[in-house]
């Protein structure tokens, strides 16, 4: 093992519990901000929500394919409608 590498490792020993979770969120939030690699064009989009939208996505999630395109529809109607009233 090279000896920056050591000095790393030996770095990371010496952080606290809240350090710890600091980096590891940093670093999971550099992941999450990388497209993935050979796709062109594709997005990964991650957002948190709270506990009622959570809820409205779980539910939207276990319609049949056929009612969720319906539900877009009118989810595109009513925000069209509601941009020119």
């Amino acid at each position: 093992m090279s000896k920056p590498r050591q000095r790393k490792l030996r770095a990371l020993n010496t952080l606290t519990d809240r350090q710890l979770y600091a980096l590891l969120v940093r670093v999971e939030t550099l992941l999450l901000d990388r497209p993935p690699d050979g796709v062109d064009g594709a997005d990964m989009a991650v957002e948190l929500v709270r506990r009622d939208e959570a809820r409205l996505v779980a539910l939207y999630r276990a319609l049949p394919p056929q009612r969720r395109s319906e539900c877009l529809v009118l989810l595109e109607r009513m925000r069209s409608d509601s941009c020119h009233p």
